[in-house]
């Protein structure tokens, strides 16, 4: 009888799994949210199923492995979906009300009693409230959950590509390449985890601007508002470091002055109002919150644990960190790192994208840039490398930095694909791209 139930019980996840998987394939095929001029739907749907691919793969070694907390996010989610049959008011309340002290007493109560962890934690209330909404379409599938994050992260990449496409004209195929087919964005960004949602809310925030600049309609700002929310809600310091990155490129792209000046001047804010925001408010202690994530990820107990320089709420702290924090950012896992095959693969990967780097700046042509591509470089890198440095600073657990960076990653490589100058290549490499170009469009 047991056997029979759970073959049934089988027999219904595979149903919904194909079920989705032709539903969403149908979104991606007859309808415009995957418009392009350089990218095919079948291109893009195919791309959808590596992302799911490799969004099984990613909870298969999760559970094998017993990595990080995606299960733990499921089954909390699970638990508040329960309240949907019989209190779908309740329901509702739990997933798109305010935070956990804010609920009324009766709603801590149940939360409480049914020990739903992680809702009362502000960097993880969100992901379990997703969870939690997608638990009414996935009927309590964790494999349903991974193709709805992919195509979430789906969506997400493919707007950051068609923004950024506008400013890499010359490199299209390079960009292409890069940002669906790096082993490491391809894999950490397509999860069910965090990296899925922020890279679609980075997306969306992309593709509302766009809109916005390009029909200048202020109802436009209300779509624009709610990813920044959804950004800002999803990883709070991620979206935090977004800010003054892309408020430099918005100004810096819409003056004639050097765009270098913009960028010089708010992160020249930034840098003083970190360090002495305290005097405001005492909300704006960041050097203190710096400290505090540090001894967060020093009082874990993980398998790739290193030591890292402890910080002292000061400039000269900071500063004398930042080396050792962008090396660990750019080099962990290193060679002597024996944690398994996919640290190996993480780290064959950083020595090929640090040589990709160095291509890129050999056959830069900054002089050939207009005044929106400098911009847009420019906001790549100060995103990426304020990024990579806040997780040098804070996190002490390489298998963290490694699937942390890859949302720094995505713009690293765009600025440096973006600099590169296809013309200065050798002949053999332009003939070689000039082919594939051909065979598969720009």
């Amino acid at each position: 009888m047991n056997n029979v139930f759970l073959q049934k019980f089988l027999i219904l996840e595979y149903l919904l799994i194909a079920f989705y998987l032709v539903l969403l394939s149908a979104v991606i095929l007859k309808t415009h949210l995957f418009r392009s001029k350089h990218l095919s739907k079948s291109f893009v749907l195919t791309l959808f199923y590596f992302k799911v691919a490799c969004s099984f793969l990613y909870g298969y070694l999760a559970w094998k492995n017993n990595w990080g907390d995606t299960f733990g996010f499921f089954r909390a989610s699970k638990t508040m979906a329960e309240f949907w049959p019989h209190h779908p008011l309740k329901f509702l309340r739990l997933v798109f009300g305010p935070d956990f002290t804010t609920l009324p007493p009766a709603y801590q109560e149940v939360i409480n009693q049914k020990s739903i962890g992680y809702y009362g934690l502000m960097r993880s209330g969100f992901i379990l409230k997703v969870n939690a909404l997608f638990q009414v379409f996935s009927f309590g599938y964790y494999s349903v959950h991974c193709i709805f994050f992919a195509f979430l992260s789906l969506i997400g990449i493919f707007y950051i590509y068609g923004f950024m496409s506008t400013f890499c004209s010359r490199n299209r195929f390079l960009l292409k390449l890069f940002i669906y087919f790096t082993p490491s964005l391809l894999y950490w960004l397509s999860g069910a985890h965090k990296d899925a949602l922020i890279i679609f809310g980075f997306g969306m925030i992309f593709t509302t601007y766009k809109q916005f600049i390009s029909k200048k309609q202020f109802l436009l700002l209300l779509p624009l508002l709610i990813a920044c929310v959804f950004t800002y809600n999803t990883r709070d310091y991620a979206f935090l470091l977004f800010v003054p990155a892309f408020l430099s490129y918005i100004f810096a792209s819409n003056t004639r002055i050097n765009p270098f000046l913009p960028f010089l001047a708010v992160y020249l804010f930034s840098v003083i109002f970190f360090f002495k925001g305290e005097a405001i408010h005492p909300a704006f202690n960041f050097p203190e919150r710096f400290i505090a994530v540090q001894q967060h990820f020093l009082g874990l107990d993980g398998a790739t644990n290193f030591d890292p320089v402890l910080l002292e709420p000061n400039f000269q702290s900071f500063l004398k960190a930042i080396p050792v924090a962008l090396k660990n950012s750019f080099l962990q896992p290193g060679l002597t790192f024996n944690e398994g095959l996919l640290y190996k693969l993480s780290f064959f990967e950083n020595i090929i994208l640090i040589a990709l780097s160095l291509f890129a700046i050999i056959f830069s042509n900054i002089k050939k840039l207009n005044n929106g591509q400098k911009s847009v470089v420019l906001f790549c890198f100060s995103f990426a490398l304020s990024y990579y440095l806040l997780l040098g600073l804070t996190v002490s657990n390489i298998g963290a930095i490694v699937r942390y960076k890859a949302t720094g990653l995505v713009f690293m490589g765009i600025g440096l694909i973006a600099i590169t100058d296809r013309n200065k290549f050798p002949k053999q490499i332009q003939t070689f791209i000039h082919k594939i170009n051909n065979n598969y469009g720009s």
